[in-house]
C-alpha cells in the first residue's frame, strides 16, 4: 500500500518522506505533548499574538519539523489563520495560504481530525480562486486528504475522488515547477495503481517523461521506474516488475532522509516477489523494510510491513509465524489505536483551551474597542467643551473689557460732574427751547414764567446736590417743593421740562450716583453689603435698586464693586 506524500512547498525537503506518507506518531510523541504545558500558557499565546503571521508560520513549521510539538504548531498557525479575511492583498493571501496548509497539515497528520482538517481545505481552494499559481498544490493537498481517507476505512470511493484531484493538480502544474510535478506524479501513480487504473495514465505519463532533465535528480528516475513496475505488475510481468522495482531501490541515495523511499521500495519488491509465488524471498525483503521502518519510527510503515509479512507466512503454510506476525501487527494497530484516542482528548483539552483564549482576545479586543470608543466619546467631549470654554472665556473677555469701561466711564462721569452739570445747563436751555410748544401745550394752565423756571431748577439742583435728606426712603416730590419753597405743580414741571424725565426718575439718578460713590469708597463703606448701600442711598427694595442702577451705569452693582475693587489695589 503506498501512501501520499505531502506537499514540500511549505515545509522544508528534509522531512519530505518523515511525514508524508499518513505518519501516525509513536506514542512518545503523546507525552511530549503532555510536556508541553508551557506552551500552553496565557503569556505563551499572549507572546504569539505579538508575532507577525510570517513569524507565525515559520515557528509552526518548525514546531512540527523539528520538535514534533504538534499543539504548539497548532496555536501558531490557529492565531495567524484567526487573521484570515477575503479582502487581503495578494502578499498577505499568499501568507495565509501557507498558513491554511499548515493547520491542514497538523489537524490531518498529529490529531486525526478529519473535519477541521477539511475545513482548511475549503478555506485553501478559496484562497487559490484568487491565486491560480498555488491551485495546483491545493488540489494536491485535497488528494492527499482523500487518499488517506481510503487508506483508513478502504473505501475505493475514496481513492476515485483522490485520483481527479492528483490529475487537476498534475495538469495545472507548470513545467518549470518540476518538483511538484515530481510530488504530484508519485501520489498519481500510487492511488492509480490501487484502483487498478494504470493504463489511464497515458497521458500524464508522455508529458512526464518528455520533461527537460535536471542533473541530480534522483526524484525523476524514481518516477520513471516507479510508473514502469507499476505497469508491469498490472500486466501481470510480476518478474520484470521485480527487477525495475530493485533497480529503483538501488538509484536511491544513501541518506537517512531517503529511506523513506527505501523502504517503499522495498515493499514493492515484496509485493512483486509475492505475485511470483516468491514467499521466502518476500519475508526477507519485508524483513529489511521493517528494520528500515523501526529505524525511522515510521508506525504505518512498520504496520503495513507486519500485514504482509503475515500474509506471507500464510501462503508459506506457516502458521506459527503468521500468527506472530498478525499478533504484533493486532498489538501495534491497538496501540496506535489508543494513541488516536489520547492524542484526542489532548486535542480536545488543546482545543478547549484555544477556545478559551480565543475568548479571552476576543472579550480583550471588545473591551479595547469600547475604551477606543469611550477615548473618543471622551475627546469629543473635551473638545466641544474646551471650544465652548473657548467661546465663553473670549465672550466674558469682552463683557470684561465693556464693563471695565462703562465703569471707567461712570468714574469719570462723576469726577467731571461740574463740567457735566454746565454742559447739561447748555442742552436743556437748547432742548427747552426746541420742545417749547409741547411744554405749553402741558402746561398751557400754568403761569410760571421762564425766569421763574430758571431759578426754581437752580434751587432744586442746589437741594439735590447737598442735603442728605434725598438719600431718605420718604423723600417725595412735596418735600422737594418745600424745601425749594414751590409747590408740587412747579417742581414738578421744571424737571419735566428741562430734564426730559419724571420725578421718581430724576431722584433715582441722584441716588445711584451717590451710590456709585460709596460703592467706590472702599475704605468708608467697604463693611457693607450692596442691599445695605442700597437701603443707604434711599432704595427700599434691592430689585428696583439693582434696575436704577443697570440702566444708569450699564453694569450691576456687584460688578461695579468688582471693578471697583480692581481699581483701587
Amino acid at each position: 500500500m503506498r501512501r501520499p506524500l505531502r506537499d514540500k512547498h511549505f515545509f522544508s525537503p528534509s522531512q519530505q518522506w518523515k511525514r508524508c506518507l499518513f505518519p501516525l506518531l509513536p506514542l512518545w510523541l503523546f507525552f511530549a505533548l503532555q510536556s508541553g504545558f508551557a506552551a500552553r500558557q496565557p503569556a505563551f499565546y499572549n507572546y504569539l499574538q505579538t508575532l507577525s503571521t510570517s513569524q507565525l508560520i515559520a515557528k509552526g513549521a518548525h514546531y512540527v519539523e523539528e520538535t514534533d510539538n504538534a499543539d504548539s504548531a497548532l496555536a501558531c498557525y490557529t492565531i495567524a489563520t484567526s487573521r484570515y479575511n477575503s479582502h487581503m492583498k495578494e502578499q498577505d493571501l499568499r501568507l495565509m495560504g501557507q498558513a491554511f496548509t499548515g493547520k491542514w497539515y497538523v489537524y490531518l497528520f498529529n490529531f486525526y481530525d478529519y473535519p477541521k482538517a477539511y475545513e482548511s481545505l475549503i478555506t485553501l481552494e478559496e484562497i487559490a480562486a484568487r491565486l491560480p499559481d498555488i491551485r495546483a498544490r491545493v488540489y494536491n493537498n485535497f488528494g492527499i486528504f482523500y487518499q488517506t481517507l481510503a487508506e483508513q476505512g478502504g473505501d475505493r470511493r475514496q481513492d476515485s475522488l483522490a485520483l481527479s484531484y492528483y490529475r487537476k493538480a498534475f495538469w495545472l502544474t507548470s513545467a518549470a515547477d518540476g518538483n511538484t510535478l515530481d510530488l504530484v506524479f508519485t501520489n498519481l501513480v500510487s492511488v492509480a495503481e490501487r484502483v487498478g487504473k494504470m493504463g489511464s495514465l497515458r497521458r500524464e505519463w508522455l508529458r512526464y517523461k518528455w520533461l527537460p532533465q535536471t542533473r541530480g535528480n534522483h526524484y525523476r528516475l524514481y518516477n520513471y521506474r516507479l510508473y514502469e513496475a507499476n505497469l508491469l505488475m498490472a500486466q501481470r510481468r510480476y518478474a520484470d516488475a521485480e527487477r525495475v522495482f530493485a533497480s529503483q531501490l538501488r538509484g536511491l541515495p544513501q541518506e537517512e532522509s531517503e529511506l523513506r523511499y527505501h523502504y517503499s521500495a522495498c515493499a514493492d519488491v515484496a509485493r512483486a516477489q509475492a505475485a511470483q509465488g516468491h514467499y521466502a524471498d518476500a519475508i526477507a525483503t519485508l524483513t529489511k523494510a521493517l528494520a528500515i521502518a523501526r529505524q525511522q519510527n515510521m508506525k504505518d510503515a512498520e504496520l503495513e510491513a507486519y500485514r504482509l509479512m503475515m500474509d506471507a507466512y500464510a501462503a508459506l503454510g506457516d502458521s506459527s509465524r503468521a500468527e506472530q506476525s498478525r499478533y504484533r501487527y493486532l498489538c501495534l494497530k491497538d496501540t496506535l489505536l489508543n494513541y488516536q484516542q489520547l492524542t484526542g482528548v489532548n486535542e480536545l483539552r488543546f482545543l478547549n483551551q484555544m477556545r478559551k483564549f480565543d475568548e479571552q482576545i476576543q472579550a480583550n479586543e471588545h473591551k479595547r474597542q469600547t475604551q477606543q470608543m469611550l477615548m473618543l466619546i471622551a475627546i469629543g467631549v473635551a473638545l466641544v467643551v474646551g471650544v465652548l470654554l473657548i467661546v465663553l472665556w473670549r465672550k466674558n473677555r469682552r463683557l470684561r473689557q465693556s464693563n471695565a469701561n462703562l465703569y471707567d466711564k461712570t468714574v469719570a462721569m462723576l469726577r467731571d460732574e461740574e463740567e457735566a452739570r454746565r454742559r447739561r445747563e447748555e442742552l436743556e436751555r437748547q432742548l427747552a427751547e426746541s420742545n417749547k410748544a409741547a411744554a405749553k401745550e402741558k402746561y398751557q394752565t400754568s403761569h410760571l414764567a421762564e425766569d421763574n423756571k430758571t431759578g426754581l431748577m437752580e434751587r432744586i439742583r442746589e437741594v439735590m446736590e447737598t442735603s442728605d435728606e434725598i438719600y431718605t426712603s420718604g423723600f417725595s416730590c412735596d418735600r422737594l417743593a418745600q424745601m425749594v419753597g414751590s409747590n408740587y405743580k412747579y417742581v414738578s414741571q421744571v424737571i419735566n421740562e428741562t430734564r426730559h424725565c419724571n420725578f421718581s426718575a430724576f431722584l433715582n439718578e441722584y441716588r445711584i450716583k451717590e451710590a456709585c460713590k460709596r460703592i467706590s469708597d472702599t475704605g468708608a463703606y467697604g463693611n457693607l453689603t450692596i442691599e445695605a448701600i442700597s437701603n443707604s442711598v434711599g432704595f427700599k427694595s434691592r430689585s428696583s435698586f439693582v434696575a436704577a442702577f443697570k440702566r444708569f451705569t450699564g453694569l450691576t452693582p456687584s460688578e461695579y464693586h468688582r471693578l471697583a475693587m480692581i481699581r483701587n489695589t
